[in-house]
């Protein structure tokens, strides 16, 4: 192992302290004259093109026609509303009608999730589930139960963390 002297111990780390010194001034004033420039003011584009002249970026309109995050698949039912003390809480919705989740509290306040085709009480059943409201089959006669909305401000979060 080669001995070095303290002078050359004391030059390296010198040379070091010189080089980051000169780093951080570069790098200052390269900020400041970045800074001290005026901002140019650009146009921002508000129309959409209908078609894009360019093969590599697809309009907006092509993107919503891939359905990306699946197609929405609403049957419009004409059923009057239900007269029996039910609530729709909630609807965990899926592509698969079988798999969507309905969260109905009945007259007692008691909340249970249900799927197409649960028995919610006696000759009440889930007949289907959409994204605002649940078509259940009241002693065969079609009834709707819309989604409960919510009257506060609150953020909902704070809704079910309080309840």
């Amino acid at each position: 192992m080669i001995k070095q002297s303290p002078s050359i111990k004391s030059f390296i780390a010198l040379l070091i302290m010189g080089l980051l010194l000169s780093l951080t001034v570069f790098n200052g004033f390269r900020f400041w004259k970045l800074m001290s420039e005026p901002v140019q003011q650009q146009a921002i584009k508000t129309d959409i093109p209908v078609v894009s002249k360019s093969k590599k970026y697809p309009t907006p309109q092509m993107i919503i026609s891939w359905n990306l995050l699946g197609k929405e698949t609403v049957k419009t039912v004409q059923a009057p509303k239900t007269t029996l003390r039910l609530t729709l809480i909630g609807i965990i919705s899926s592509t698969d009608e079988q798999q969507a989740i309905a969260i109905v509290e009945d007259s007692s306040r008691k909340q249970n999730h249900y799927k197409v085709g649960d028995t919610i009480k006696n000759n009440v059943k889930v007949k289907a589930i959409q994204s605002d409201h649940i078509v259940i089959d009241n002693n065969s006669r079609d009834e709707i139960v819309q989604l409960k909305k919510l009257k506060s401000k609150s953020p909902i979060i704070k809704k079910v963390v309080i309840q």
